[in-house]
């Protein structure tokens, strides 16, 4: 996956958007950009999202 994107949800929760490039994820929420955004290194982006995806018991 690369490039940007965005994760929306029903109205009155949350919205994300998100930009990936070759060495980093940039993430902000959309409902208060004025915040501004969180960095991630790709290699941190990958393992959080591997053990988002990981069953729990």
């Amino acid at each position: 996956m690369s490039g940007p994107g965005v994760f929306a949800a029903p109205p009155g929760r949350f919205c994300s958007a998100f930009e990936e490039t070759p060495t980093a994820v940039a993430l902000r929420d959309t409902q208060n950009r004025e915040q501004g955004h969180l960095i991630f290194p790709t290699s941190e982006w990958a393992s959080l999202l591997g053990d988002l995806r990981r069953p729990r018991a």
